[in-house]
């Protein structure tokens, strides 16, 4: 959960980083007209669930707020589905006036809701609850019912959604059945005139969960925001800057760094080897931070590295990550190392066949690469020719190429 022991070591934003994606989010919160769900596709790595943690924050200060689920593969609570709509109802029970109670007699009246199915226990924790809330008779006296839901007062349309529930890394769920299913379970509530809130999800955008969202009837009730459609060079700029400048003041060898390290152009390098993804700059920075290290010489080696070196890793810890992501049950590693492949030759950045087969660990007998093939990709020089070359290669192997 977002105030969990483990929450509170958990990456947050930046100060004033991320505000342009906060913003657009906060402004779909308050818009009583909204659609019911918003959908935050973003790819690992660009802080998806930073950027969540700072929607709890910034719904808790408006009075927004009203429960939360982060999906987490670390904790076996959170890697699945189980848990999530009990984990919901024990929020609403605490921070809805008067819905504790109604959660209670459900429980006492049905002692097996906690062994029943999720669409089960979302009938009997939630929804038959706030039901129950609405025609209570003190709800029913003028209308007062969302008063009481919310602690104040929902102007205009008398089904208008106030209060967020927000869901991240839903791509962490184990299971594309359970992805779908837990969109599922979301869409039912988000359709009951019962319940006055609305979602907030971030997840990666799996084939499951974009599948789901592609349905005619989720897709009428979402707004998509696709996070790289946001630039975050600024914002990583600015984070690295504070934390080189942290690194100056508070590093054990700060007397052997200089004042103007790093340079501009070094900066900028760190920035662009970034892609726009967060984590890479968050890894650079904890490499950097350690005391048994000289930061100058690192962040050299870290602008310098090249991924068949044979020194140390700089970048082990996210390695670790990608290769969670990329090693999940039911990936096809082989084909998928074809895909990557035709990827990196199809783009304007050339590499020797040689340093591509060390970036995607291809033994060199590994028949999954065509050499003539790719070699004949990276000499051509029409982009079209070539992604016409890519898009061939995968229609063999059944792939449609604008699923990559």
């Amino acid at each position: 959960m977002a105030d969990s022991p483990s929450a509170s070591y958990a990456p947050t934003c930046h100060p004033e980083t991320r505000e342009v994606v906060t913003t657009d989010i906060m402004t779909w919160a308050r818009d009583p007209k909204a659609a019911p769900i918003l959908w935050l596709s973003g790819p690992a790595g660009a802080g998806k669930s930073c950027i969540q943690r700072k929607v709890v924050q910034l719904c808790t200060d408006e009075g927004l707020y009203v429960a939360c689920f982060f999906f987490s593969v670390k904790e076996s609570e959170t890697s699945s589905e189980a848990r999530f709509i009990t984990t919901l109802a024990a929020q609403l029970a605490e921070n809805i006036p008067g819905l504790k109670w109604y959660i209670e007699r459900a429980i006492m009246t049905d002692h097996r809701i906690f062994t029943r199915s999720l669409d089960s226990q979302a009938e009997g924790l939630i929804i038959k609850p706030l039901q129950a809330l609405e025609d209570s008779i003190l709800n029913r006296l003028k209308g007062f019912c969302r008063k009481t839901l919310m602690g104040f007062a929902s102007q205009g349309d008398p089904k208008a959604r106030v209060g967020v529930i927000v869901i991240d890394g839903l791509d962490e769920c184990i299971g594309e059945k359970e992805q779908a299913h837990i969109l599922h379970l979301v869409d039912v509530l988000a359709n009951q005139s019962v319940f006055p809130f609305r979602f907030v999800i971030a997840s990666r955008p799996e084939y499951a969960i974009r599948t789901a969202f592609s349905s005619p009837a989720l897709l009428a009730r979402t707004r998509i925001l696709r996070l790289e459609t946001y630039e975050a060079d600024g914002d990583i700029l600015l984070f690295t800057k504070a934390e080189f400048c942290r690194l100056r003041s508070n590093h054990p060898a700060t007397k052997a760094i200089p004042v103007n390290w790093p340079s501009t152009e070094d900066e900028t390098a760190l920035v662009t080897k970034s892609s726009g993804q967060f984590v890479f700059v968050s890894t650079v920075m904890k490499h950097l931070s350690s005391p048994r290290r000289n930061p100058v010489l690192e962040l050299q080696h870290i602008l310098d590295y090249r991924p068949s070196e044979s020194n140390t890793n700089p970048f082990a810890e996210l390695d670790a990550l990608y290769n969670r992501i990329l090693r999940q049950p039911g990936v096809n590693i082989l084909l998928l190392k074809s895909i990557l492949h035709a990827i990196i030759h199809s783009m304007k950045i050339f590499y020797f066949i040689e340093e591509v087969e060390d970036l995607l660990d291809l033994a060199p007998e590994e028949e999954v690469v065509d050499k003539e093939f790719w070699l004949s990709l990276s000499l051509e020089t029409d982009q079209t020719i070539k992604k016409k070359m890519v898009e061939d290669r995968l229609n063999e192997a059944g792939l449609i190429a604008n699923d990559w």
